[in-house]
């Protein structure tokens, strides 16, 4: 048989990066259904849809007339009420004066003062008449509660709107900046992120924390059974993880083009599945990743110094293990066992056992190699 002529390679030896990885889907940071609070005709929609607005920006004008009206109307009737509180106050004024000097009687005194209080009371019924009739006015100028992304109008102008039934909802606003993405892992993930950031950030982000818990303890503020614990919190050590869109990436961005900070992890570990939920959060200023959009994320959790690779092609495998063929000195290949790590971005993988730093091993050319057989080094 001709001796097989094989590409040989050095296994490489560098710091490999450990990662967890995850699908997800992102979600918004704040979500507002924007209601009619108040019955009327649609008379404007004061934004394009798909617009970016501030908070208190203008969306929608429902008819004015009637809401005006009741207004002026319930200050009309405040008016009266306060004019009625003070001619009752001038009457039990007199009439106090004459009972002092023997001229009223004591029942004469108590209906002048009934006849005040009854007319205070409808000064106050009258102002919160008034308070209503200013809020359903205000109602009718609406108003975006939070900063995003804002949905087409439901209804054109010229609709009847109003609480209640589906006539309530006129539009919808996205807080999208940043995103938010929730994912699930597992309880051997979560404390590995733990211990990750223990070894990166526990001390700095534990003394501030501690002194934070005691600052709130002098004050007398109310300390939570969750922030005595909040040493675990995830949110206080800023993992950073990265994130890539399933469909859509930014081309040439890179892998994973959005990177983010883990800020909490829900408070239980669902018993019947061993996961609990991780929710980070991605920087979202040019509004390009949309809330419900599907994800991958990539956590860092272990870096191995010195690790050994070898290209993926090069790896055996038949019923019992995996392996590579490693070169001698006399150009001898040798069937070597290996156990394997995680395929890296590159297309090399680990090996954590059966290699040596300095080893030689063969890329190609492996099926016609057999254990112990000659070969020859194509240069």
């Amino acid at each position: 048989m001709p001796v097989p002529e094989v590409i040989v390679e050095s296994v490489l030896v560098r710091d490999v990066q450990a990662y967890i990885d995850e699908t997800s889907l992102t979600d918004a940071y704040e979500f507002v259904e924007i209601p009619a609070r108040v019955s009327g005709v649609l008379q404007e929609i004061r934004y394009a849809a798909g617009d970016i607005v501030a908070v208190g920006a203008p969306l929608f004008l429902i008819q004015q007339e009637q809401y005006q009206a009741e207004l002026k109307s319930t200050e009309g009737a405040l008016a009266s009420m306060e004019a009625q509180l003070n001619l009752m106050e001038a009457n039990l004024s007199r009439i106090q004066r004459t009972f002092d000097q023997g001229a009223s009687t004591k029942e004469d005194l108590d209906t002048a003062t009934a006849q005040r209080d009854e007319a205070a009371a409808a000064v106050i019924q009258a102002k919160a008449a008034l308070n209503i009739a200013e809020l359903n006015l205000s109602y009718t100028d609406i108003r975006s509660p939070i900063m995003g992304k804002v949905d087409p109008s439901v209804y054109s102008t010229g609709n009847l709107v109003g609480p209640g039934g589906n006539k309530a909802i006129l539009t919808t606003v996205s807080g999208m900046d940043p995103i938010f993405v929730k994912f699930d892992i597992s309880d051997a993930q979560f404390n590995s992120i733990r211990a990750y950031a223990r070894e990166h950030h526990a001390p700095v982000m534990e003394e501030g924390i501690l002194q934070q818990l005691q600052e709130a303890r002098e004050s007398g503020a109310e300390v939570t059974v969750q922030e005595e614990g909040a040493l675990s919190r995830l949110e206080e050590f800023q993992i950073p993880f990265e994130m890539s869109l399933i469909v859509g990436s930014a081309p040439g961005s890179g892998e994973y083009p959005y990177k983010g900070i883990i800020e909490t992890a829900y408070n239980t570990i669902d018993p019947s599945t061993g996961t609990i939920t991780v929710r980070g959060k991605i920087p979202n200023a040019d509004y390009a990743v949309f809330p419900g959009q599907i994800c991958r994320v990539r956590i860092p959790i272990w870096k191995t110094p010195d690790a050994v690779l070898v290209r993926q092609e090069a790896i055996g495998t038949d019923l019992t293990q995996r392996y590579v063929y490693v070169i001698d000195e006399e150009s001898v290949a040798h069937r070597r066992g290996v156990e394997l790590g995680a395929i890296q971005p590159d297309g090399t993988r680990v090996v954590t056992k059966g290699l040596e730093k300095g080893e030689r091993y063969i890329v190609s050319g492996i099926q016609r190699v057999r254990d112990g057989s000659q070969v020859k080094i194509r240069e």
